[in-house]
């Protein structure tokens, strides 16, 4: 019973600043509609700045400027991610915060460095009560976290304000017609979840020490707490923030400590499923005009010519480049067929998936395991182990819609941001059983494959695979284009107008949505299956937890439900994110000496910047606002013509 009553405590602990950045992902929500990924930050913001500042300050003092510091900069952030009233849509906005958070990193690495930084807590003294320890931070921590939650609750529900902010989470439409100023609110919701997460993170520091990237774990652990509320509930928030700390402690105590994300977030999808199971689905109306902006109204054959043609020159110009160039031309290949799925999932099925990169990592892993055997003791031994490379590719895409077949009954019942934690949960799940199932699948090592991928004889390498990998993308684009233009694309439209319309003019939406998340798993898995024998391993550092939400940048930059966006969005962003590594490999840049973090500061914080221009200016993605802006001129020109025959 005391060690029992010992993880409950610790679990309270850790779960009340899992509830803490729960209730402000909700304050943000139900004010503007957005999901601030860079909440995480502000925790972090907190817990760095304290330690920065309690060398010359009172730990209080050095805490306080802290919140009003990141209060500040959460001010800021808001005024971004609202973006230009009419134009910038929630997915926009959200993608704008991960920008935010992106080029926070940076900035928090080149001025702390990547080592954990901690300070003394109120009291090294514990209390013993009937054997279970209580640290007087715990306390302190739990005590914050329920204040805080009575708090917003008592501000929400009898300040003129709350009231506002209240108004704006029923109707923000409604909101603007009775006066109520949208991006002031907006501010003041983000300056309120700023400084909530900033308190929390000076309280946690001192037993959690805090490093630049925490804010990635942080956030996910926030976004289940408040998630388990529908996002809109400030109590539920801090009940699953509870639920979810005393889970993970529990399975530390009493299970091992490497499954404790893989049970907690299962416990958690439970929760969360029987909580959402009386919710509607709203219409994804985003969706719908993205879609109607990315229909292009070109004949069959003219469609078809032009991806052939296309194919023709992406199978080229691998052999046109250098050895480094045509690794990273193939990885943009893979990528490209995790994004043409993943928008057409997101696009015309409504559903916001976080999970793609996991069906990615499962494709890869079973490749590579089927080709140097299932049976560990056998690889080192048997060189014969395993099947033919050419069938362990051609598994991995089967193996990934199997498993989205098995898991896309239950998953496909929750809807937004359900969904999209459900994903991301799988996405969690699968990096953490690389970890736990280490004598399969090599844990932090990985998987060395020594067999190469041969067809007809010849070996896949090189430019040769690169040049298949791109063939393959254009299959991919042939088979999603004859999707769109069919009648089950025509229903995958009404449902992405108006779900509950669609069903009720007979469509089966519930089947139609998981053939398409099966699908959009096959292809990614297919990519996985192919990564494998680009380089010959695979390894957990291949495949971070970040990569599932790279993916949707990538379908968002293009522009949501193109699919030739996604191909565009997937180059785009690879091709950047090396060009700005490279760059921070540079000893000097305009005479000025580069830290050794450049390369990371350089991908993550000039990437995030890059990212908030992108979405601030082009919402709906790069490829719909060329074609808006040639439709533009076309238009103009025309209008010209027929003034001059008017005269």
């Amino acid at each position: 019973m005391t060690e029992f009553l010992q993880l409950v405590v610790v679990g309270l602990s850790t779960g009340s600043a899992f509830a803490l950045v729960g209730m402000s992902l909700v304050l943000v929500y139900r004010t503007t509609g957005i999901v601030n990924f860079a909440q995480g930050v502000f925790v972090v913001i907190g817990g760095l700045f304290t330690f920065r500042l309690s060398d010359d300050l009172p730990l209080a003092l050095a805490s306080l400027v802290s919140i009003l510091v990141a209060a500040f900069l959460a001010s800021i952030l808001a005024v971004i991610a609202v973006g230009f009233r009419g134009r910038t849509t929630s997915l926009a906005s959200t993608l704008i915060t991960l920008g935010a958070a992106f080029l926070a990193q940076a900035l928090l690495l080149l001025e702390f460095g990547d080592i954990p930084r901690s300070y003394p807590g109120i009291s090294d003294h514990a209390w013993n009560i009937q054997g279970v320890l209580v640290q007087p931070q715990y306390v302190l921590i739990a005590g914050v976290a329920l204040l805080s939650a009575i708090a917003l609750t008592l501000f929400l529900r009898w300040t003129i304000v709350g009231q506002a902010l209240v108004a704006c989470s029923d109707s923000r439409r409604a909101a603007e017609l009775v006066g109520l100023n949208i991006r002031s609110l907006a501010v003041v919701a983000f300056i309120g979840a700023g400084a909530l997460c900033a308190l929390g993170g000076s309280l946690l520091a001192p037993s959690n020490p805090m490093t630049y990237s925490a804010d990635v774990a942080i956030t996910v652990n926030g976004f289940a707490a408040a998630v388990f509320g529908g996002l809109g509930s400030i109590r539920l928030a801090l009940l699953g923030g509870y639920a979810l700390g005393i889970l993970e402690q529990f399975v530390v105590g009493y299970v091992d400590p490497q499954y404790s994300l893989i049970i907690a977030l299962i416990v958690m999808l439970v929760l969360i499923g029987w909580r959402s199971r009386a919710e509607i689905a709203s219409a994804s109306h985003d969706a719908h005009a993205a879609i109607q902006r990315a229909r292009v109204p070109w004949p069959a054959p003219v469609r078809i010519g032009l991806i052939l043609a296309g194919a023709v020159f992406a199978c080229w110009l691998p052999y046109q480049l250098s050895t480094f160039d045509v690794a990273l031309y193939d990885r943009m290949g893979l990528y490209a067929l995790v994004t043409i799925g993943l928008t057409l999932l997101m696009g015309y099925a409504g559903q916001i998936s976080l999970g793609q990169g996991a069906f990615f990592l499962i494709g890869a892993y079973t490749s590579a395991i089927l080709t140097v055997g299932i049976d560990p003791d056998t690889r080192f031994v048997d060189p014969e182990a395993g099947i033919p490379p050419v069938l362990a590719v051609l598994a991995a895409p089967v193996v990934a819609a199997v498993l989205a077949a098995v898991i896309g009954v239950p998953l496909l019942r929750l809807h937004g941001h359900y969904l999209a934690f459900a994903t991301l949960a799988l996405a969690l799940i699968a990096f953490s059983v690389l970890s736990a199932w280490d004598r399969f699948t090599g844990g932090q090592y990985g998987i060395t494959v020594t067999k190469p991928l041969t067809v007809f004889g010849h070996d896949l390498r090189g430019p040769l695979h690169a040049a298949v990998v791109w063939a393959v993308v254009a299959i991919a684009l042939l088979l999603a284009t004859n999707l769109v233009h069919s009648r089950v694309g025509r229903a995958l439209q009404a449902i992405a107008t108006d779900e509950a319309s669609a069903a009720a003019s007979g469509i089966p939406v519930a089947s139609y949505k998981l053939r398409l998340f099966i699908f959009a798993a096959a292809l990614a898995g297919l990519g996985g299956g192919l990564f494998t024998f680009t380089f010959l391993i695979v390894s957990p550092e291949a495949f971070p937890v970040v990569l599932s939400i790279e993916f949707v940048v990538m379908v968002a930059v293009g522009g949501l439900g193109n699919i030739y966006g996604a191909v565009l969005g997937a180059v785009a962003i690879l091709y950047l994110e090396q060009k700005l590594r490279d760059l921070g490999t540079r000893p000097e840049l305009f005479g000025l000496d580069l830290p050794d973090a450049a390369p990371t500061v350089f991908s993550f914080g000039v990437f995030g910047l890059i990212l908030i221009a992108i979405m601030l200016f082009f919402p709906r993605g790069l490829l719909p606002a060329v074609g808006d802006a040639t439709a533009g001129v076309v238009e103009r020109t025309r209008s010209r013509w027929v003034r001059s025959d008017a005269f």
